[in-house]
């Protein structure tokens, strides 16, 4: 004890004090130092250039990142013009395209009821290529949409099954084209695909001879009788129609009343009673009757031998 109370007697009090307390204060700052040293290696780092982390690309245009054939992916819409056709599933018929547009109806040389020539303008249409055979217009009677003609002697023969059905009326011809999703052509309509733009006086040209379509042409005529649909391949129509000169007359929709054709009339309202138009002419008339221009007409419940018909369909 002597030694401690010796030596404290020799000690400065102020400088120790002062030194004792440097030393803690120098202690509390490491440990300071070293405690924020450990929160700091708990924090995640930040990066240092945020943007990068956050920026999206550009998009591509949708024209540019497309395969080059994608443009035309979608089929292009159906062309249609003269030459194109149809085939009818209900019957086999082929039909022909007859695209829109004026044409010239009548003529100035012709009958009263042909005049006056006036210029006719028609939406596109579809139209047979040829007459409605026999063994077509079966297929609706065994379907029984139809009846058979009033006279089945060639209807039953099936030597005739390719020749155009006769002994049917303006009304059966109406109920067949029901059936066969189709309808009757207008007058204007059956006039047009006969001729063509140009005014000709039969479908190939202006004149005529039994080369070119069936007519009385010659004594007993250029074949007498009917004959099988498309039997005059070089009197075919502008549109591709055959037998629109004689073979048989056809039945057309439209009422007759007087030229002008006017379709807003009422010549085609089919639920009015008259007459009803025939177009074409037949194997049993000179070559003035079977002009395309010619007008005939009959009442709708008359059958036949040498009247038939062909079916038409709005585009």
């Amino acid at each position: 004890m002597r030694f401690w109370k010796s030596l404290i007697s020799k000690l400065n009090l102020p400088i120790v004090g002062a030194t004792i307390g440097a030393l803690l204060l120098i202690t509390l700052s490491i440990w300071v130092v070293q405690n924020l040293r450990k929160e700091q290696s708990v924090i995640a780092p930040q990066p240092t250039q945020t943007s990068q982390s956050v920026v999206m690309p550009k998009f591509q245009s949708t024209e540019t990142n497309l395969p080059s054939s994608a443009a035309t992916s979608m089929p292009a819409p159906l062309e249609l013009g003269v030459g194109s056709t149809m085939t009818s599933e209900k019957d086999g018929m082929t039909l022909l395209y007859v695209p829109a547009g004026e044409f010239s109806m009548g003529s100035d040389s012709g009958l009263k009821e042909e005049k006056p020539v006036h210029s006719v303008d028609l939406d596109a249409f579809w139209i047979d290529q040829t007459e409605v055979t026999n063994e077509m217009y079966a297929k609706c009677v065994q379907d029984g949409g139809c009846t058979q003609p009033s006279n089945p002697a060639h209807f039953n023969d099936p030597n005739y099954a390719n020749h155009p059905v006769v002994y049917v009326s303006w009304i059966d011809a109406n109920k067949y084209c029901t059936w066969a999703d189709r309808r009757l052509p207008t007058e204007a309509e059956w006039e047009k695909a006969a001729r063509g733009m140009d005014g000709r006086v039969y479908p190939w040209g202006d004149t005529i001879d039994c080369s070119l379509a069936n007519y009385w042409g010659q004594e007993n005529g250029c074949d007498g009788n009917t004959t099988s649909v498309g039997n005059y391949p070089t009197g075919v129509s502008p549109y591709g129609a055959l037998d629109m000169a004689g073979n048989v007359m056809e039945w057309v929709s439209s009422k007759y009343e007087q030229y002008p054709y006017n379709p807003t009339d009422g010549r085609e309202d089919l639920s009015v009673s008259g007459a009803r138009m025939v177009r074409g002419g037949a194997w049993n008339l000179t070559g003035n009757f079977v002009r395309s221009t010619r007008r005939d007409w009959y009442g709708p419940s008359l059958k036949r031998n040498y009247i038939g018909f062909r079916c038409s369909r709005s585009r």
